[in-house]
């Protein structure tokens, strides 16, 4: 069986391998897979390629199926390497790489996993496509990043400074347009004042269509004017003299002084008949007509050549903008420049400069922020360590109220090296504190207790040989309420000793028990004996064990004898309490004594035994028999502490001196003196902290380069760059290093410097040109000259920068005149003549010379004026202040020292911006009116904040009791406030009045009795008058005790004890007579329990010191038992704390830390007031604690941040510029802060610079110096400002915010908006007419979902052909792109309905009607058709496809749909809806409504051909009818009255009649009432 097992085990595995071969073989080879390249890592501050950097990748082996199998699958030497040295990108390589963008690719279909998107032909979001282009990280310089086999630079590193551009955006796709032409022009004039004169109107084209779409529309219609009379018939000819345009400028281009050269053009006359035919110029060139001119000088002309476009400029960077500040379209520019500059009739120059949306180039589909996001999630605040806590600088202590700072900066989330990124990247809303209150701890000094009680005299050691008394010492304690800490003083010391006599060591203490006991039972006194404890005590009268006396003398017997008085012998009582002590130390004199007495209770009988003498009625001692000095233990402060060898910080020992002194006078002391068991410990273990170093984050990239001018006309500019404090020094830690914000210059762009044209001199020689007429001598010509473009460093610079920033450039050629012999010849003119008032005139002359002054042709003054005048004027020139001035802004310091805010308050100015205005209201320049500048300053001050102003406290008051019931009192102090101005920091919340602030504190009362008590003596023999028993009195010494300080009593007289308090010092009593029994004094009560009940008792006890004599009575009750009474016997002692006073600070200081005491008493459950010592004892609650720390919140002030650097002045117009500057708060204020301010934002004004408009007049009439053929037409183009005085020319030029402001001329566009000149030609008799180029339209953009799908659009200008011939040409029109981002939507628009009918047409969205660009599909009706039927009673559906009425019914029509609402009879009325609207006649009241009415339909429903038919043959009868009712009249001589009988008559129905071949005459129908 084993056997078969083992060969089963054996084949299984060799079945287990082949399956595995098998396996193997399956999945073919295997082969290394690597993942990305992980971020470049290294030490922190090593960038570029240090060595430390590395950058590490995943690799794994994988079958040929895609599966990860086992690295040993592979070949091990072929593993791709997995570690690699890499280039760490930092802050400081910002400006190494940028983003490349690729072109848009073709627009594609949007695609799905089904298929293609649906794309139709048509515009709109189902016609939406996508196309792409690449987005390549690059390196603008030299590679710095070495990849073997890899080019292409990782994303990430770009991604580290920018965002990544998209890259895909939304197209249209075969989106057909429509043509859309605009509204007609009015009609024109009549071509002729007589005869078949025709009139023509036009329209332009605003969108082309595209190949897909409708085509345009015809763009004229001409119509024949009417009601022309015939023109005159004859055969005579009419001739036209036609002039040709000019020709090219021809010549051999040599200038004699290397000027520009000039040469000349020419143009063709002819005469044209009307019937079209050329014929000879003597036809239309006579003696009396100055023939045109056929040749002119000229310069050649030179075509505008321009650059390559240059790279696009960057968008502006959003994230280095305050948080939500995106400009509203913010856009990027490229421009080419002008290589050579037009001249003559050259070409002129295309577009300069082309905008593009920063949302068309980094935008997605769904644009966030105009296209622009700086995703922020992607950041997060930093916040580095709090620096430590400093005072506020109005503090005069150095504790108390302060303020910590830290700084926080915006990094990547992912970041561990804590690279600063630009702020903006983070939100601002979450941004961290930098600011919060703190308190610098005051000194807290030590606080003790007062002294405790001095305890019973003890003494360290006994004199054991001889059982002696030794000198021992009584102590007394005080506790430490309030360690010091931050410095404060130190405690003294809490133990005092005074020196004392002890007992001896050892001493057998004996005590009685019960009274005497006879020992003769029947006599019952005599010789007896008395029990007694007997007790072995120490020196401090503490047990110890018996063997510890028996050492010294034997143990007293537990009975002793005694005598017991019979009763006829004398009874003394038991020794009295001995008397406080006369003096409570040995003075230089002697010490003190104390006494003791006892009192006769009975006097002897007749044989008694006598009482004893007077003098064996009182024991004296000598007491306090010690040296009156105290003595302690004083410390030294402790040392530094102190380190091991080698050990920098950790754990340590501090030592200081302990030293035995005598306390008053202090003096050295030994140390027997001192208990040394109380000795405090001369060594501790302390602690030095770690220093901890300061640590600063690495720089930022530096800022950008400035890419506008400051207007300061400087072209050097700062580049900055900051690094953070990430942690604080402390504990002597390394300080920071200098420098956290660096600098370097950087260059400014181009347009901040100034530039110049240099013109050459004019050439000598009026140049005639080298055309093809060689040989004139004299004539037009033309002199030239050369231009330069120089900067303002004096450098010869390209010609586009001066075309660009500079000036208008001058012009290069002027004409000049080489007079012929029979040209009028004149000396220059005269200067004017001067000005004798400001409303006379002025003239100049000029004068003939050489044979011009026989010239009859020079004398005609309508030719050649000989004299000038002009109108005197008197400028008057003022100043205009312009708005009111701006807020105080005060003047900035130089430099603010790092961590102090900006000055708020003090001297600043007010600024208002001026100009100079002439008579007329016209800005000149700021001299003229002595004005130094555009912006004036106004001296002003802000008034500094006045903080709450806080006097010192005052002296403490005297103590006032807070009532009959309170056992404390209170005392109180204050100080004087004055009240905060000008948002200063308000005062203290703890005063309730404006002018002070108080505290409190609980005191006790002061009484004169405080520190002394009564002290009661033994009560004295019971005196009796006459008799020696019965009734009588004793009496007891009182004496006023004192305790001093050192809590040592003193008698002192009696009038200083409160006589309230005062004991009985007699009493009534009762001395037994012979043979009488006599007891004791009463023991002590026994106690009762502190919570008892009635069931309690307490006893007392005395007992027989002479027994009765028989037969005489017996003795009284020997014990006595009292029910406990709770609130009198049963007394729970409590503490009773005051109420807290008020929390008190350190000296000069006004917040933080402090401390607030209360007092305490004992008190009894029923109020009374008891010593401290029983609630020591057995109080029923815990000891509330006397102090306590408390503290006053820190005024927290509001902080702001630094004002912003002022904006630049805006780039437009304006006589209200502002520039502005802002804060923003970055601590908000406690109720205890200096408020914010109210001004987060400032303005200013920028200096006013007029709007200057261009004017342009319509263009005149088209004018040629022939009567057709090629002319000129003129326009006036002149530059105004706001209130429409017209200023020089050059303003306008000189204030544009383009590029090539002064220069747009050279531009197409720009040529075309100062334009005053335009070529045009008079069509000549039988020639083709066209009608001249519109205006190029507004920049048309394809949009889906009203949002530009591109920002480049189409402008179209069109002309009509206004001769309808085969041989002409059509219409035509011409197209540019443009830049646009206004979409246009077409709808259409209607009237209300009126009668069934209304207007229907299509508008842009701007308000234009247009034919075109609304779709034919959703038209609107503009009838109210019944192909449904008529759903109306008594109504049909007539031949036009109209609801109408049955006869005798009038219809009443809806005014929302138009419809017929209802049929109603011929008598009813308006229905009383006021929805619908009767169209037939109600009542025969009014004939001219009637007749609108019937009109009004009439024209509303045409009749066809039958109706039209049977109508005109109708209207036959009715004219001949009419015409014998004529005849009728005429033969009657009576006449009656038509219109009698007019209300009775019913009105005619012209509803079928239609009115193009009725008129008003013919309405009147035959009635049936004929006057005869």
């Amino acid at each position: 069986m084993m056997g078969m097992t083992g060969a089963f085990s054996m084949w299984s595995q060799l079945l287990l391998c082949f399956l595995q071969l098998q396996v193997t073989l399956s999945r073919g080879e295997f082969q290394w897979k690597t993942g990305p390249w992980t971020e470049c890592r290294g030490v922190e501050g090593h960038c570029g390629s240090h060595a430390s950097n590395s950058q590490t990748r995943d690799a794994w082996c994988q079958d040929s199926y895609g599966v990860t199998t086992s690295d040993t699958n592979c070949k091990s030497a072929s593993k791709p390497r997995t570690e690699q040295s890499c280039f760490k990108v930092c802050a400081e390589h910002h400006s190494m790489f940028e983003w490349t963008l690729g072109l848009w690719g073709q627009c594609e279909v949007q695609t799905t996993r089904e298929g293609p998107a649906t794309a139709i032909l048509g515009c709109g979001p189902a016609s939406l496509g996508l196309k792409h282009r690449t987005v390549t990280c690059v390196e603008r310089g030299t590679h710095l990043i070495q990849r073997p086999g890899e080019d292409a630079i990782p994303d990430r590193i770009c991604e580290r400074f920018w965002q990544k551009p998209s890259v895909v955006r939304d197209c249209l796709i075969n989106c057909s347009q429509d043509c859309v032409v605009g509204e007609f022009d009015r009609w024109s004039e009549c071509t002729h004042s007589c005869g078949n004169a025709t009139k023509t109107r036009t329209r332009r084209v605003l969108v082309p269509n595209n190949e897909h779409g409708a085509i345009c529309p015809t763009l004229s219609e001409t119509t024949t004017c009417s009601g022309l009379p015939p023109c005159p018939s004859g055969d005579n000819f009419e001739y036209t003299l036609k002039v040709d345009p000019w020709s090219h400028c021809e010549g051999t281009w040599s200038s004699r002084d290397g000027s520009q050269p000039v040469g000349r053009m020419s143009r063709d006359l002819h005469c044209v008949r009307n019937d079209g035919e050329i014929v000879d110029l003597s036809f239309c060139i006579t003696d009396d007509v100055e023939s045109p001119k056929t040749s002119q000088p000229c310069v050649p002309s030179i075509d505008c050549v321009l650059s390559e476009w240059s790279l696009w400029s960057p968008c502006p960077n959003i994230c280095q903008l305050p948080y939500g500040a995106v400009p509203r379209e913010p856009q990027r520019h490229r421009t080419r420049t002008v290589k050579q500059v037009p001249s003559g009739l050259g070409r002129l120059c295309e577009e300069l400069v082309e905008y593009e949306s920063c949302s068309d180039a980094y935008s997605s589909q769904q644009p966030h922020q105009n296209g622009l996001d700086c995703r922020r999630g992607e950041y997060v605040w930093f916040t580095a360590e709090w620096s430590p806590c400093a005072t506020y600088q109005s503090n005069t202590a150095p504790c108390g109220a302060g303020i910590q700072t830290r700084h926080v900066f915006c990094i990547r989330a992912s970041d561990t090296e804590h690279l600063p990124m630009p702020s903006n990247l983070c939100d601002v809303q979450d941004l961290p504190d930098t600011y919060q209150p703190c308190a610098v701890p005051c000194p807290v000094d030590c606080v003790v207790s007062s002294w405790g009680s001095w305890d019973r005299c003890r003494s360290e050691e006994c004199m054991l040989e001889t059982n002696k008394k030794a000198k021992g010492h009584r102590t007394r304690e005080r506790q430490v309420i309030v360690q010091p800490s931050h410095g404060g003083n130190d405690c003294p010391h809490v133990y005092e000793f005074a020196p004392c006599t002890t007992s001896p060591c050892y001493s057998w203490k004996v005590s009685s028990v019960g009274g005497c006991r006879a020992t003769d039972e029947e006599r019952n006194c005599g010789d007896g004996m008395w029990t007694q404890a007997v007790q072995c005590v120490n020196s401090n009268m503490e047990p110890v064990e018996a063997k510890w006396c028996e050492a010294f003398e034997l143990s007293p017997p537990w009975e002793t004898p005694c005598s017991l008085p019979c009763p006829s012998d004398c009874v003394v009582s038991e020794w009295g309490e001995w008397t406080p002590c006369s003096h409570t130390c040995i003075g230089r004199n002697q010490g003190g004594t104390q006494y003791r007495e006892r009192t006769i209770l009975a006097q002897p009988g007749e044989g008694g035994l006598p009482c004893p003498a007077a003098e064996d009625l009182r024991e004296v001692q000598d007491c306090n028999d010690h040296s009156c000095a105290l003595f302690a233990w004083q410390t030294d402060p402790w040392g530094e502490c102190t380190l091991n060898p080698g050990q920098r910080c950790g754990r340590g020992s501090q030592t200081r001196a302990v030293k035995c002194d005598r306390v008053m006078p202090r003096k050295d002391a030994p140390v027997i003196r001192c208990k040394p068991k109380l000795k405090p410990p001369s060594e501790r273990t302390c602690m030095v902290p770690c220093p901890i170093d300061c640590r600063v984050s690495q720089f930022t990239a530096w800022s950008e380069c400035p890419t506008e001018c400051d207007g300061s006309g400087s072209w050097l500019f700062a580049q900055v760059r900051s690094r953070y404090i990430l942690q604080y020094p402390q504990n002597a830690g390394s300080s920071c290093p200098a420098g956290f914000e660096e600098d370097r210059v950087c260059m400014g762009p181009e347009s901040c410097h100034t530039y110049t044209w240099v013109p050459t001199a004019w050439s000598k020689e009026c140049i005639l040109g080298d055309g093809q007429d060689t040989a004139l001598d004299c004539g037009d010509g033309m002199r030239t000259r050369e231009l330069t473009c120089e900067r303002g460093d004096d450098t010869l610079v390209a010609d586009d920068l001066c075309l660009r920033y500079g000036p208008t450039k001058p012009p290069t050629s002027q004409r000049c005149d080489i007079p012929c012999a029979d040209d009028c010849q004149f000396n220059p003119w005269s200067l004017w003549s001067q000005c004798l008032t400001c409303t006379s005139g002025q003239t100049r002359t000029r004068t003939l010379h050489g044979a011009s002054k026989s010239n009859p042709k020079c004398l005609n003054q309508a030719l050649y004026p000989s004299q000038e005048n002009r109108t005197c004027s008197c400028p008057f020139y003022r100043p205009h202040f312009i708005g009111t001035r701006s807020v105080c802004i005060i003047d900035a310091p130089d430099r603010t020292p790092e961590g102090e805010e900006e000055p708020s308050c003090g001297r600043g100015h007010q600024y208002q911006a001026v100009q100079c205005l002439d008579e007329n209201d016209v800005a000149v320049s700021l001299p003229i009116c002595a004005e130094d500048t555009a912006v004036t300053k106004h001296p002003c001050g802000v008034p500094c904040p006045t903080d709450c102003h806080i006097g010192d406290w005052g002296p403490w008051g005297s103590c006032t009791s807070d009532g009959p019931a309170s056992f404390f009192g209170t005392q109180s102090r204050r100080r004087e406030l004055m009240q905060p101005q000008f948002g200063g920091r308000p005062c203290p919340l703890e005063a309730t009045d404006s002018l002070f602030e108080a505290q409190t504190r609980a005191c006790n009362p002061p009484s004169q009795f405080d520190m002394v008590q009564w002290h009661a003596g033994t009560w004295g023999e019971c005196v009796i008058r006459g008799n020696d028993c019965g009734q009588g009195t004793q009496q007891r010494n009182l004496s006023c005790l004192q305790t001093d300080l050192g809590g040592w009593m003193t008698v002192v007289n009696s009038s200083l004890c409160h006589p309230d308090s005062r004991p009985d010092h007699q009493r009534h009593c009762n001395k037994p007579c012979d043979g009488q029994c006599v007891v004791s004094e009463w023991s002590h009560w026994s106690g009762c329990p502190k919570n008892c009940s009635s069931s309690f008792h307490r006893q007392r006890s005395r007992y027989i010191l002479r027994n009765p004599s028989p037969g005489v009575g017996g003795c009284p009750a020997l014990m006595e038992s009292q029910q406990c009474m709770a609130r009198i016997q049963c007394i729970q002692h409590y503490w009773n704390a005051s109420q807290w006073g008020s929390c008190q600070l350190g000296e000069n200081t006004q917040c933080g830390v402090g401390r607030r005491s209360r007092l305490l008493t004992c008190v009894t459950v029923t109020g009374a007031s008891v010593r401290t010592h029983h609630c020591e004892k057995d109080a029923s609650n815990a000891r509330p604690v006397m102090t306590e720390e408390c503290s006053i919140p820190c005024p927290l002030d509001c902080r702001m941040s630094a004002w912003s650097e002022w904006s630049t002045c805006p780039p437009t117009c304006g006589t209200h510029r502002m520039q502005t500057r802002t804060r923003r708060i970055i601590q908000n204020p406690n109720d205890r802060g200096r408020p914010c301010p109210d001004d987060l934002l400032q303005s200013r004004p920028c200096e006013a610079v007029p709007c200057y408009t261009y004017r342009h007049t319509e263009w005149g009439p088209c004018i040629a110096q022939g009567e057709c053929g090629s002319g000129v037409r003129r326009r006036e183009v002149t530059c105004h400002q706001p209130n429409g005085a017209e200023v020089d020319f050059d303003l306008c030029l000189k204030f544009q915010s383009t590029l090539y402001h002064s220069n747009m001329n050279i531009s197409q566009r720009g040529y075309e908006l100062l334009q005053r000149v335009q070529s045009c030609q008079i069509p000549c008799p039988g020639e083709c007419q066209r009608g001249d180029w519109s205006q190029w339209s507004e920049c048309y953009v394809h949009c889906a979902n009203n949002r530009p799908i591109d920002t480049h659009g189409t402008q179209v200008r069109s002309r009509a052909s206004l001769t309808q011939r085969d041989d002409c040409p059509r219409d035509e029109w011409e197209t540019r792109t443009c830049r646009g981002t206004t979409c246009f939507e077409f709808l259409w628009r209607m009237d209300a309905w009126s009668y069934g009918v209304r207007n229907v047409w299509c508008q842009r969205s701007d308000g234009i009607t247009v034919t075109g660009g609304c779709l034919e599909s959703i038209r609107p009706n503009s009838i109210a058709y019944c192909s449904e039927g008529c759903p109306v009673d008594n109504s049909f559906c007539s031949e036009n496809e109209m609801c109408s009425c049955q006869k005798g019914f009038k219809p009443m029509y809806s005014q929302e749909s138009g419809e017929l609402a209802q049929c109603v009879m011929a008598e009813s009325g308006r229905s009383e809806g006021g929805k619908m609207i009767t169209v037939g006649p109600a009542k025969d009241t009014d004939r001219t409504n009637e007749s609108d009415t019937n009109q009004l339909e009439q024209e509303m429903f045409p009749m066809d051909f039958l109706t039209i038919l049977v109508l005109g043959t109708t209207a036959a009868v009715v004219l001949v009818m009419v015409i014998v009712v004529c005849a009728i009249c005429c033969c009657c001589s009576k006449k009656r009255d038509s219109n009698k009988n007019d209300d009775k008559l019913p009105q005619p129905q012209y509803r079928d009649y239609g009115n193009n071949f009725w008129d008003d005459g013919a309405k009147m129908k035959y009635t049936g009432e004929i006057d005869l």
